[in-house]
């Protein structure tokens, strides 16, 4: 059964600190009185393995270090120096997903991964489907925006963790998810196999979600036999719903989509017309001083 991880402060790692720029510190084995370095290295992270618990630092540049508590290991001698186990693989697609490096990334994705983000209708399958995905995402995030690993929690090759995106160590406002990772073995090297992502919503209806939930039951109770059908068959509703909106919304949405988009725009380049004039009258009075 997986333990859940809690956050601890720096201290609690023997008077260890963690490193503040971004050199990247090593994997390190826990002995009585002294540490014992290995030649394995880790991206932004370093382990401690003592004889009741292995204590993980999560080191993303640009955010303080919180070392997290994960269940205990079997023995000292077992930690394979040449293997990343499945917490590790996770954390390694995030140092990716923030550094950029989209080759590194394309490595710990399996060829069969299945990536299912409630955001959309159908699940990405295929590793090229998946890589894609992440190829837009790192062009959307930009050079300042970055992926923050909060909790974590394992059981054997399943990983769970929390996270929200920052621009510049500052929090962006609905940016919030929880995301689920299995690995698996493939060509002796463990990839992921099957993401699931959950992304907090941006309309939160609050109690209305209970009145509809108590609806829909009430629905499912009063007409069991159309129900069945509808839940063994959920995307007939999906794609049925998708037909309504191109064939009723889609015509009145897009065009006042369209003269919205162009009117920020249009905002857009008046404020950067005013700013600019703005700044040529500033130069030439400075001028004249």
């Amino acid at each position: 059964m997986a333990s859940l991880i809690h956050l601890l402060p720096c201290s609690a790692v023997s008077g260890r600190a963690c490193p503040s720029t971004t050199i990247l510190p090593q994997l390190v084995r826990y002995k009585p009185e002294r540490f014992i370095t290995t030649t394995k290295t880790i991206n932004d992270a370093s382990v401690y393995l003592s004889k009741n618990r292995l204590v993980h630092q999560i080191c993303f540049p640009g955010n303080h270090t919180h070392p997290i508590m994960l269940p205990r290991i079997r023995a000292i001698g077992e930690l394979q120096p040449d293997r990343l186990s499945p917490l590790e693989t996770v954390i390694d697609l995030y140092k990716c997903i923030n550094m950029r490096e989209l080759k590194k990334l394309k490595e710990l994705i399996a060829k069969d991964c299945c990536f299912e983000d409630y955001s959309f209708i159908k699940p990405l399958k295929g590793k090229q489907e998946v890589v894609r995905f992440f190829e837009q995402l790192m062009d959307c995030m930009g050079k300042n925006v970055k992926f923050v690993i909060k909790n974590v929690c394992q059981d054997g090759s399943t990983v769970a963790l929390t996270w929200h995106i920052s621009w510049k160590d500052k929090c962006i406002p609905l940016t919030k998810g929880c995301s689920f990772y299995e690995c698996s073995e493939q060509e002796n090297k463990l990839v992921i196999k099957r993401a699931i992502i959950v992304i907090e919503p941006a309309i939160k209806p609050g109690s209305l979600v209970l009145a509809l939930f108590k609806l829909v039951v009430y629905i499912f109770d009063e007409f069991p036999s159309a129900s069945e059908k509808i839940l063994e068959k959920p995307h007939i509703v999906e794609e049925f719903l998708s037909r309504v909106y191109k064939i009723f919304l889609e015509p009145l949405l897009q065009p006042v989509l369209k003269w919205y988009i162009n009117l920020w725009k249009f905002v857009v380049r008046i404020v950067g017309y005013m700013i600019n004039i703005l700044l040529h009258i500033s130069r030439l009075l400075l001028k004249k001083q």
